[in-house]
Protein backbone atom coordinates (compact mmCIF):
# COMPACT_ATOMS: atom_id res chain seq x y z
CA UNK A 1 0.00 0.00 0.00
CA UNK A 2 1.32 3.56 -0.83
CA UNK A 3 1.36 6.04 2.07
CA UNK A 4 -1.60 8.72 2.96
CA UNK A 5 -2.13 11.30 0.53
CA UNK A 6 -0.32 13.92 2.37
CA UNK A 7 -2.25 17.11 0.35
CA UNK A 8 -4.70 17.50 2.88
CA UNK A 9 -8.27 19.43 1.03
CA UNK A 10 -7.87 20.49 -2.47
CA UNK A 11 -8.87 24.08 -1.83
CA UNK A 12 -5.67 25.26 -1.97
CA UNK A 13 -5.43 24.09 -5.26
CA UNK A 14 -8.40 26.04 -6.72
CA UNK A 15 -7.35 28.75 -4.91
CA UNK A 16 -3.84 28.86 -6.28
CA UNK A 17 -5.75 28.35 -9.88
CA UNK A 18 -7.78 30.81 -9.88
CA UNK A 19 -4.89 33.47 -8.19
CA UNK A 20 -2.63 32.12 -11.25
CA UNK A 21 -5.25 33.01 -13.53
CA UNK A 22 -6.52 36.43 -12.16
CA UNK A 23 -2.99 38.07 -11.43
CA UNK A 24 -0.29 35.60 -13.62
CA UNK A 25 0.83 36.69 -17.00
CA UNK A 26 -1.26 36.96 -20.09
CA UNK A 27 -1.16 34.19 -21.86
CA UNK A 28 -0.86 35.81 -25.20
CA UNK A 29 2.58 36.21 -24.20
CA UNK A 30 3.66 32.24 -23.99
CA UNK A 31 2.70 31.92 -20.25
CA UNK A 32 1.46 28.59 -19.62
CA UNK A 33 0.85 26.43 -16.13
CA UNK A 34 0.43 22.32 -16.46
CA UNK A 35 -1.63 21.50 -13.33
CA UNK A 36 -0.03 17.89 -12.99
CA UNK A 37 -2.17 15.19 -11.79
CA UNK A 38 0.26 12.21 -10.69
CA UNK A 39 3.80 12.38 -10.61
CA UNK A 40 4.56 8.30 -9.95
CA UNK A 41 8.53 7.30 -9.36
CA UNK A 42 10.66 5.11 -8.00
CA UNK A 43 13.86 6.43 -6.44
CA UNK A 44 15.07 2.52 -6.43
CA UNK A 45 14.87 1.70 -10.34
CA UNK A 46 15.33 5.43 -11.09
CA UNK A 47 12.36 5.33 -13.15
CA UNK A 48 9.58 8.08 -13.46
CA UNK A 49 6.39 8.97 -15.37
CA UNK A 50 3.64 11.46 -15.29
CA UNK A 51 0.28 10.62 -15.77
CA UNK A 52 -2.61 13.44 -16.41
CA UNK A 53 -6.25 12.00 -15.55
CA UNK A 54 -9.13 13.30 -16.81
CA UNK A 55 -13.37 12.33 -16.04
CA UNK A 56 -16.63 12.20 -17.75
CA UNK A 57 -14.98 11.88 -21.36
CA UNK A 58 -16.21 10.13 -23.51
CA UNK A 59 -14.43 7.08 -25.29
CA UNK A 60 -13.78 9.07 -28.36
CA UNK A 61 -12.67 11.93 -27.09
CA UNK A 62 -8.70 12.09 -26.56
CA UNK A 63 -9.11 9.98 -30.41
CA UNK A 64 -10.97 12.70 -32.01
CA UNK A 65 -12.44 15.47 -29.99
CA UNK A 66 -9.49 16.45 -27.85
CA UNK A 67 -8.22 19.75 -30.00
CA UNK A 68 -4.88 20.08 -31.82
CA UNK A 69 -4.03 22.88 -28.99
CA UNK A 70 -4.84 20.48 -26.36
CA UNK A 71 -2.39 17.88 -27.95
CA UNK A 72 0.21 20.17 -28.41
CA UNK A 73 0.55 21.24 -24.80
CA UNK A 74 0.36 17.55 -23.51
CA UNK A 75 3.22 16.76 -26.19
CA UNK A 76 5.17 19.73 -24.88
CA UNK A 77 5.00 19.13 -21.57
CA UNK A 78 6.48 15.39 -22.12
CA UNK A 79 9.12 16.77 -24.85
CA UNK A 80 9.70 18.83 -21.38
CA UNK A 81 10.04 16.19 -19.06
CA UNK A 82 12.11 14.00 -21.53
CA UNK A 83 14.24 17.21 -21.52
CA UNK A 84 14.69 17.25 -17.42
CA UNK A 85 15.68 13.76 -17.37
CA UNK A 86 18.64 14.21 -19.37
CA UNK A 87 20.19 16.94 -17.15
CA UNK A 88 22.46 16.25 -14.82
CA UNK A 89 20.75 15.90 -11.82
CA UNK A 90 18.49 13.28 -13.25
CA UNK A 91 21.47 11.31 -14.35
CA UNK A 92 20.65 7.65 -14.56
CA UNK A 93 16.89 7.87 -14.28
CA UNK A 94 14.60 7.02 -17.18
CA UNK A 95 11.41 9.01 -18.16
CA UNK A 96 8.91 6.55 -19.56
CA UNK A 97 6.25 8.86 -20.38
CA UNK A 98 3.60 11.44 -20.20
CA UNK A 99 0.36 8.88 -20.13
CA UNK A 100 -3.33 10.21 -20.11
CA UNK A 101 -5.76 8.20 -18.60
CA UNK A 102 -9.45 9.03 -19.30
CA UNK A 103 -12.26 7.57 -17.25
CA UNK A 104 -16.10 7.60 -19.57
CA UNK A 105 -17.64 8.72 -15.41
CA UNK A 106 -15.14 8.29 -12.34
CA UNK A 107 -14.14 4.23 -11.77
CA UNK A 108 -13.02 1.54 -13.90
CA UNK A 109 -16.00 -0.48 -14.10
CA UNK A 110 -17.78 2.85 -16.30
CA UNK A 111 -14.92 2.43 -19.02
CA UNK A 112 -11.17 3.75 -19.13
CA UNK A 113 -8.87 4.18 -21.58
CA UNK A 114 -5.43 5.85 -21.91
CA UNK A 115 -3.13 7.49 -24.74
CA UNK A 116 0.85 7.60 -24.30
CA UNK A 117 2.14 10.51 -25.91
CA UNK A 118 4.83 9.12 -28.81
CA UNK A 119 7.69 11.83 -28.68
CA UNK A 120 8.76 10.55 -32.10
CA UNK A 121 5.62 10.80 -34.23
CA UNK A 122 3.91 13.44 -31.84
CA UNK A 123 0.71 11.97 -31.27
CA UNK A 124 -0.92 10.07 -28.97
CA UNK A 125 -1.28 6.34 -28.91
CA UNK A 126 -5.17 5.81 -27.88
CA UNK A 127 -5.50 2.65 -26.05
CA UNK A 128 -9.42 1.08 -24.29
CA UNK A 129 -8.25 -0.22 -21.11
CA UNK A 130 -8.92 -1.90 -18.34
CA UNK A 131 -7.93 -1.64 -14.36
CA UNK A 132 -5.47 -4.71 -14.69
CA UNK A 133 -3.90 -2.63 -17.20
CA UNK A 134 -3.35 0.55 -16.07
CA UNK A 135 -2.34 -1.07 -12.48
CA UNK A 136 0.09 -3.03 -14.66
CA UNK A 137 1.51 0.19 -16.35
CA UNK A 138 2.14 1.97 -13.31
CA UNK A 139 3.63 -1.17 -11.56
CA UNK A 140 6.42 -1.09 -14.45
CA UNK A 141 7.95 1.69 -12.47
CA UNK A 142 8.94 -1.06 -9.78
CA UNK A 143 10.76 -3.36 -13.13
CA UNK A 144 14.09 -4.49 -12.08
CA UNK A 145 13.37 -3.57 -8.73
CA UNK A 146 14.26 -7.29 -7.43
CA UNK A 147 17.50 -7.49 -9.07
CA UNK A 148 18.76 -3.37 -7.28
CA UNK A 149 16.95 -5.41 -4.03
CA UNK A 150 19.51 -8.40 -4.21
CA UNK A 151 22.71 -6.14 -5.50
CA UNK A 152 22.09 -3.98 -2.17
CA UNK A 153 22.16 -6.86 -0.55
CA UNK A 154 24.95 -8.65 -1.06
CA UNK A 155 26.67 -5.17 -1.12
CA UNK A 156 25.47 -4.57 2.62
CA UNK A 157 26.97 -8.04 3.66
CA UNK A 158 30.34 -7.48 1.72
CA UNK A 159 30.48 -4.41 3.91
CA UNK A 160 30.05 -5.60 7.14
CA UNK A 161 31.97 -9.02 6.31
Amino acid sequence: MTAKERTGKRDSDLFLSRWIRKYGPDSKTGFGVSDIDFSIDNHNTKKSMIIEVKNNQNEEFLKDNMSSDQKQKYIKLAEAFECLYQTKKWKGWNFLGLYYIQFKRRQFKDGVSFAKVDLNTRKFNFKKSSEKEILKLISSINDGYEEISKIRSIEFFKSIL
